[in-house]
């Protein structure tokens, strides 16, 4: 057996478990691949000791094990700004790598910017790697496919006819419900059903992984859906993980599959609900047919080598050795201006005066802090895009009790127009100077007060930025469960990591959340009542013990 190649050492930050594709097709191929593979699992350290002490850990581990490559598997906001930059500090020889999947729905808004911040990014959506090389700035390459170590075809029995393997995202309950009422029965697999009455029947709830590859395996036909959660067509994939298992699939269409299974032969393809029923008819009736189109698929892969092992040993070692460049922030050419209170009540001539040398303005009503870099991706977000407005993520924080909430205003805005209009806050925004000055009212009205509804920004003029460029003291607040989805509860580790250390009651930091509820803060007693009900927080016990690992 030819010796496997060794690459240094890695570390990998993202989510050490299982059920995660990071885990799946980064660290577990890593560890075959690497002298040396050490994992940081930035949600569990968070949960153990808060996001401040988990940021300075990483650095302090980067900065004493000076590894070859650290690979961030990055989701949201992991990790502030300044730590990504920090990694060239402590350790120049270590090339910093950003692993990243969702580029149809979030080029625009967060790799754009995030991208800046590392020495070479992995991408999993290949239409989109036009948009690295255009605005370049850094190494981008391409990889796809899946691990079949831990993808495989299990020997087992056709217990299910149809199933589904996933979360109930944009239009797939409608889908399922459509070949429920015309009898076939989907049996469903996954997170987030467990509060839809309609399909718990068939809801087997979210399997261990060894599990899971069974239950693809017990299934005559698994239902591969390809829309994203706003709607668009994404490359997903879960249809190489099915064909890795040697199971029959029904692919929602989407041209970049065509590339890789030949439509027909090696995948079966289907644009509507009608055209999904029949084949589901079809191929339920035709056994011979199903396994011969399952092990076409199998044997591409297999014979392409479309798995991560292998596009990662190229990888590896196309820049081990190779000094990092570190490229530096992009300068930028505009300058924008701060607009504060004392401004606001200027006439448009003051300000056309004031703003004489300046390109752009950005707002600052009461923000309790903003990053180091809020105005450059402010800067850089115009000048790429050349959109009127851009528009940022934001926490909400207290002095006494620190970031509390995350919102994602791009989630927001896609999902939401009404309640984005609502929750739209003044700081959030920066503009052009022309397009402020043209709708000079707008602004001020916007800044005065943030009662009223505010519709001027559209997906045409602006570009939103899904770093949280500021803190703010406060929320536009709409109703808790028109609310809930767009904000992720941060305080919850906080609790979690006290909770951890055994200082949950001695601690200040729960008596000044209680302090905050009893100010009329409700939202945050809501969250905590259902948070403690949601198996997802469950979870989150589950692996501060160690039960998911």
């Amino acid at each position: 057996m030819e010796k496997q190649e060794k690459f240094g050492k890695i570390v990998y930050a993202g989510i050490v478990n299982k059920f995660y594709a990071g885990y799946q097709h980064g660290y577990l191929v890593l560890k075959e691949v690497a002298d040396e593979i050490i994992p940081f699992d930035y949600r569990l350290v968070n949960l153990k000791y808060g996001r401040k002490e988990m940021n300075k850990r990483f650095i302090d581990l980067i900065e004493k094990e000076k590894p070859d490559f650290v690979l961030i598997y990055s989701i949201v906001d992991e990790f502030d700004v300044e730590t990504y930059l920090k990694i060239r500090e402590v350790s120049p020889d270590t090339r910093s790598i950003m692993f990243y999947g969702d580029d149809d729905c979030m080029y625009e808004s967060f790799t754009r910017f995030y991208k800046l911040l590392f020495d070479n990014i992995i991408v999993f959506q290949k239409d989109f790697m036009y948009k690295y090389n255009e605005e370049k700035n850094i190494q981008v390459d391409f990889m796809f496919a899946t691990n079949f170590d831990c993808y495989y075809p299990v020997k087992t029995k056709k217990i299910y006819d149809v199933s589904f393997f996933g979360i109930p995202e944009y239009d797939r309950e409608e889908y399922i419900r459509y070949l429920m009422k015309n009898k076939i029965k989907v049996d469903i697999f996954g997170r987030n059903w467990h509060d839809k009455p309609e399909f718990l029947p068939y809801y087997h709830g979210n399997l261990p992984f060894e599990e899971f590859i069974k239950a693809m395996s017990q299934s005559k036909i698994t239902l591969n859906f390809s829309k994203n959660r706003f709607g668009k067509i994404h490359f997903k994939g879960r249809i190489f993980e099915a064909a890795s298992c040697n199971a029959f699939q029904l692919v929602e269409y989407t041209p970049t599959y065509a590339e890789f299974f030949k439509e027909g032969s090696e995948v079966i393809m289907f644009k509507t609900k009608e055209e999904l029923l029949k084949q589901v008819k079809y191929y339920l009736k035709n056994e011979k047919e199903r396994k011969i189109i399952a092990n076409n698929a199998y044997n591409k892969l297999k014979k392409n080598k479309y798995g991560f092992k292998y596009d990662l040993i190229k990888y590896l070692k196309k820049y081990y050795k190779n000094p990092p460049i570190h490229p530096p922030l992009p300068k930028v050419s505009q300058k924008i201006y701060e607009i504060t209170k004392k401004h606001i009540n200027f006439s448009k001539n003051q300000f056309t005066e004031i703003l004489k040398d300046y390109d752009l303005v950005c707002f600052n009503k009461n923000i309790l802090k903003k990053i180091k870099h809020k105005e450059y991706f402010q800067i850089y977000a115009h000048e790429k895009s050349n959109k009127d407005l851009t528009c940022c993520s934001f926490y909400l924080a207290k002095k006494n009790i620190g970031i509390y909430l995350f919102c994602n205003s791009n989630e927001v805005f896609q999902t939401n127009k009404d309640h984005f209009t609502k929750m739209l806050d003044i700081n959030t925004i920066s503009a052009k100077k022309e397009y402020f000055l043209n709708n000079i009212n707008v602004f001020k009205d916007l800044f005065k007060s943030n009662n009223k509804k505010h519709s001027f920004i559209t997906k045409e003029n602006t570009n939103f930025i899904q770093i949280p460029l500021v803190y703010l003291p406060k929320l536009n607040y709409i109703k808790y469960k028109d609310m809930k989805p767009y904000l992720l509860p941060k305080f919850l580790y906080n609790l979690y990591s006290l909770r951890h250390k055994k200082k949950l009651m001695t601690d200040p930091y729960i008596y000044n959340l209680l302090l905050e509820i009893t100010k009329g803060n409700y939202f945050l007693l809501w969250l905590l009542v259902d948070a403690l009900k949601k198996p997802y927080y469950r979870e989150k016990e589950k692996e501060l013990s160690g039960q998911v690992h």
